[in-house]
């Protein structure tokens, strides 16, 4: 696993790297053509899903301590981590907005104008996820073992389940042409769970047992426990903390399903839902044309998106 890390990391670091090159070569051109969106509670709280979807690593988590030579040390390796994840999202995020404006797609990297560059970022990513999703998807492939009883030594039964696993991820991704509209599903209905409630309402009930624990009280853990134990400005961030992560779960979740579902726009709607749709042929191939041309991998800049810097591109 340690190799697989290492040559994620380094696709990872170089691919930001060449997204930079990138801002740096479009900047004057798009920038100054860009416009920005005005802001609503809808793209609020699908703009925090996708941040948590980012940052949501938590399911692995219990892997990594448990893989680790030094689990004493998982602390500062967490730590460490999601500084080096956030100086990178940021200046990605950051500039990536400020250069191009509403013009982006749900990927940046089909903003990048310049051909060479664009190609080489895919490649990269693509070896990341190639290499990163042993890692991610293990604790899954744990579980599902555990579920159907198979073996945890290399075997027929573990090469299966596997295999099952994967073209079940594959399936998933084909079903959907738009990805950010799963960014938004996963990353507001399941990880805030993960993320933002959980975490501090399991710290809160371990720290105030331990403490009656510890005082030898015989009062039995309840909520009156956790006002009298729990320190109050500590117990006001964990409840705005909980709160959020409803306002996200339910908020995103309800505009991510209605546009997956409910949604008039082909490129928004699922892959199969045209098969149990009474539409005529012309009308399927109709929305097929358009997801085609929805999911393209160059996207002009622009207020209007007529602006392209490439020679291979023009924008109508």
């Amino acid at each position: 696993m340690e190799q697989v890390s290492i040559v994620a990391a380094v696709s990872t670091l170089t691919a930001v790297a060449l997204i930079l090159l990138g801002y740096f070569l479009d900047a004057n051109e798009c920038h100054q053509y860009a416009s920005y969106p005005e802001f609503t509670p809808a793209a609020a709280s699908n703009s925090l899903a996708t941040i948590i979807f980012a940052y949501g690593g938590h399911p692995c988590l219990p892997t990594i301590v448990h893989d680790m030579k030094t689990p004493q040390h998982f602390f500062r390796c967490f730590l460490l981590s999601y500084i080096a994840l956030f100086l990178l999202y940021t200046p990605v995020s950051l500039l990536g907005f400020w250069i191009y404006g509403d013009s982006v797609s749900d990927s940046i990297i089909s903003s990048i104008q310049n051909d060479s560059l664009r190609r080489a970022i895919s490649i990269l990513i693509a070896i990341h996820v190639f290499f990163s999703i042993l890692i991610i998807v293990n604790p899954l492939l744990q579980a599902s073992e555990h579920v159907f009883g198979v073996k945890q030594e290399f075997g027929f039964g573990r090469f299966v389940t596997r295999t099952i696993v994967f073209w079940v991820i594959i399936l998933s991704a084909a079903s959907v042409p738009n990805f950010g509209i799963v960014v938004n599903l996963v990353g507001g209905s399941t990880l805030p769970l993960l993320v933002l409630i959980f975490p501090p309402l399991f710290a809160m009930f371990l720290e105030v047992r331990q403490k009656l624990e510890q005082d030898g009280a015989k009062e039995e853990f309840s909520l009156k426990s956790i006002w009298h134990y729990h320190p109050k400005p500590r117990l006001l961030l964990d409840i705005l903390i909980i709160a959020l992560g409803f306002y996200v779960m339910f908020h995103s979740t309800y505009h991510s399903v209605s546009s997956l579902f409910f949604s008039e726009n082909p490129p928004t709607r699922s892959c199969f839902a045209t098969w149990f749709s009474s539409t005529s042929s012309d009308t399927f191939q109709n929305s097929t044309t358009s997801i085609s041309s929805h999911s393209s991998h160059f996207q002009c800049c622009g207020a209007f998106r007529n602006i392209s810097l490439s020679e291979s591109h023009r924008c109508f």
